[in-house]
């Protein structure tokens, strides 16, 4: 059918690779939102609002219970 699946992991339709996300939600539970921003900003030339970040910190704050 020349089709092509992927299992489903979470992060299906996402924009940002998913390590710059985990690595945004990490930072979020121990710094600020700004400090989070400027953190990827600064050490991984990867700029995201703070909405963004903190969209990601709720989407994905059950990975962090695991």
């Amino acid at each position: 059918c020349n089709s092509t699946f992927v299992n489903p992991d979470g992060f299906e339709r996402m924009r940002h690779n998913p390590l710059f996300i985990l690595t945004a939600v990490v930072g979020a539970q121990s710094l600020s939102l700004f400090k989070t921003q400027r953190k990827l900003q600064e050490q991984h030339g990867f700029s995201v609002t703070r909405k963004t970040i903190n969209h990601w910190k709720k989407k994905y704050r059950h990975l962090m219970k695991k």
